[in-house]
């Protein structure tokens, strides 16, 4: 049957079980058993008054936290059952899962990628938050739509990382708090984050099948649209379900700025008791009382009382010297206060105002105890973070006035304890982040490092990672906190994993003490299967300063043999001795006047770049290569 046709009536004779007439038509209401409706129209439209009070609470914190205009309306509430909701929701998303104490059970916030993509680019201190691949939605929002533009972003294409669920958590967090303000109107509720998943199937919070309420706001950030979905299981809220009446709702308002239930709260009666202080009185004497014993009352002759209510003294009274009738009557004498001394009982020590006097005395001496210990406490944290200041300072020269990090000591910029990684892990690391995340990073670090860790990093990256740095806006410091102890945490782990060895020193290292045949072969191989390798591997084996460990008559040789402006372009990077020894060389083979106009040749080159030197060395080591496997010089090894 249709909604139509329900609409328009049905006859009596088709009803099975009708007891009335069956010569007219009624309205029958649709109900799927399947998914039976567990909350009417009002209990909607009051969980609806609760989400808009939230959307406006929302939409001020994330206007706070991001640093940019962001509004939040609500655009449904309904009740479905959790399958129909989850197959509903594109993945990966940004779902949270939470707790509403004292309820039992728990519930979700959802943030669909396109917004929570926009939250992470602001977060990491992005200018102004780019548009999906397929432009910015235009309301109203199409879930179809949205799951299309979510996938073209990159949260929507790789999930998560570790620095943006951590970003990320202190916004869950924030909303979480404006979650249980929107619902004191109904019950102090405390919401706590337990997690944050990226899939649905990791946050299987009910059966398929039990039915939920969810509540589905339209954001808008930086001119990007998303929807925010808040979840509710009908298990979890069922203590709540009588409340969710528009005469609740409305009835427990008061006027603007009156205080719910103060005017009545002054006139609730309360039991009070007047207790006058009484006889010493043995046990024996306690046993033989019985209904209509008298018992003497010296406080009382004395006129003094003291007003109680709630176990706690609230005044000190006095009776009157002038009695009228059988009821009595007192004069407030003063408070009850702390520093005001307790009435003494008449007739001896009593032990239960001992007790209370030795009781209040013990929890005066624990309050002190406690704030002496709690003020030693800040000034050990206050010490401690004066010495982490000292210590960057001294090792990574942080300025005294630069910009904190609120969860870091005075003094500690941020990032700092990054100064001493290798730009290799941190390049490593930051590969698989957003653009705006490696940009927010780098902005904090050394110049050295920060350009060592950009260089290594893809190449199709790079341009924009220096754009965004350049347009970088700042970001929180509880943004920069957890990034640096994400960073710092992973950069421990690659360390402790990470082992030196191998690498082309220790192939030189084993060919230099290996048998000529041996290297040869190793050499002539490794030219075949990688080049690059092999002529690393060439120039380190003999290198130009391994000359001065030849013989006199090898070294004529070798200077007879190469290129003069190899020699002298590679004698720039040498030790004086080694220098003044070719020198020497030279005037044995070529003559003094030859070996002065070297030497004036030498002064003229002036000053030359290392990369220059090293390539005139390695050439000067081929022509030594050369002559010994001519057998004209001779190099010691270790078979020799």
């Amino acid at each position: 049957m249709s909604d139509a046709e329900a609409k328009a009536g049905t006859p009596g004779r088709e009803i099975l079980g009708l007891r009335g007439p069956v010569d007219r038509d009624y309205r029958v209401k649709l109900y799927d058993f399947r998914r039976p409706d567990k909350f009417s129209k009002e209990q909607l439209r009051t969980v609806a008054n609760i989400h808009e009070v939230f959307a406006r609470l929302a939409g001020t914190a994330l206007s706070i936290r991001l640093r940019l205009p962001c509004e939040a309306h609500l655009s449904m509430v309904d009740q479905l059952t959790w399958e129909e909701y989850a197959h509903s929701m594109p993945t990966p998303t940004v779902l949270s899962v939470g707790r509403m104490a004292p309820l039992k059970g728990r519930f979700t916030l959802e943030i669909e990628p396109v917004a929570a993509d926009a939250i992470v680019e602001r977060l990491f201190g992005a200018g102004s938050i780019p548009a999906p691949a397929d432009g910015t939605i235009d309301a109203p929002l199409d879930c179809e739509a949205l799951k299309a533009a979510g996938s073209n972003t990159r949260l929507g294409a790789v999930g998560l990382t570790d620095l943006e669920f951590a970003a990320l958590e202190t916004v869950f967090a924030d909303l979480y708090g404006r979650v249980a303000e929107a619902w004191s109107g109904i019950e102090k509720l405390e919401c706590a984050l337990e997690q944050v998943e990226t899939d649905v199937q990791f946050a299987q919070i009910v059966p398929p099948h039990e039915m939920i309420v969810i509540a589905t706001l339209e954001l808008v950030i930086g001119g990007r649209k998303g929807l925010l979905n808040l979840v509710y299981p009908f298990q979890l809220i069922e203590p709540l379900v009588p409340k969710l009446s528009a005469r609740y709702w409305y009835g427990i308002r008061g006027k603007p700025g009156e205080t719910v239930g103060l005017s009545r709260a002054w006139r609730v009666p309360v039991p009070v008791e007047v207790i006058a202080a009484g006889a010493r009185l043995s046990v024996a004497e306690l046993r033989a009382l019985r209904k209509g014993s008298l018992v003497a009352l010296p406080g009382l002759d004395e006129g003094l009382a003291r007003l109680r209510s709630g176990g706690s003294e609230l005044r000190t009274l006095r009776l009157p010297a002038a009695r009228s009738g059988r009821m009595l009557r007192f004069e407030v004498v003063a408070d009850a206060g702390a520093d005001e001394a307790p009435l003494e009982d008449t007739g001896g020590d009593s032990g239960r105002g001992a007790t209370e006097g030795l009781q209040r005395s013990l929890e005066v001496f624990g309050a002190k105890v406690e704030a002496s210990i709690a003020s030693l406490g800040k000034a050990l944290v206050a010490l401690e973070g004066k010495q982490e200041a000292l210590a960057d300072r001294l090792l990574y020269g942080a300025a005294a006035g630069a910009e904190q990090d609120a969860g870091k000591p005075a003094g500690a910029r941020p990032f700092s304890a990054l100064a001493g990684a290798s730009a290799e892990d941190l390049a490593l690391f930051l590969s698989n982040e957003r653009a705006q995340v490696a940009a927010l990073v780098l902005s904090w670090l050394d110049p050295v490092l920060s350009s060592g860790v950009l260089s290594r990093l893809p190449e199709n990256a790079q341009p924009e990672i220096a754009r965004r740095v350049g347009r970088l806006d700042g970001a929180g410091a509880e943004v920069l906190s957890s990034t640096e102890r994400v960073l710092v945490k992973k950069l421990a782990g690659m360390g402790a994993e990470k082992r030196d060895a191998g690498g082309v020193a220790s192939v030189v290292g084993m060919l230099n003490l290996v048998p000529r045949a041996v290297e040869k072969h190793v050499v002539e191989t490794l030219e075949k299967v990688d080049r690059a390798l092999a002529e690393d591997v060439k120039r380190n084996m003999f290198v130009f300063e391994d000359i001065s460990i030849l013989e006199d008559e090898s070294i004529d040789a070798v200077l007879g043999g190469a290129e003069e402006r190899d020699l002298l372009v590679a004698m720039k990077a040498v030790q004086e001795p080694l220098r003044e020894r070719l020198f020497a060389r030279f005037a044995k083979v070529r003559g003094e006047a030859e070996a002065a106009r070297l030497r004036a040749e030498f002064q003229a080159i002036g000053r030359v770049r290392l990369r220059d030197a090293d390539e005139a060395g390695f050439r000067v080591v081929e022509t030594v290569k050369a002559l010994e496997e001519e057998g004209r010089i001779f190099i010691a090894r270790e078979e020799d």
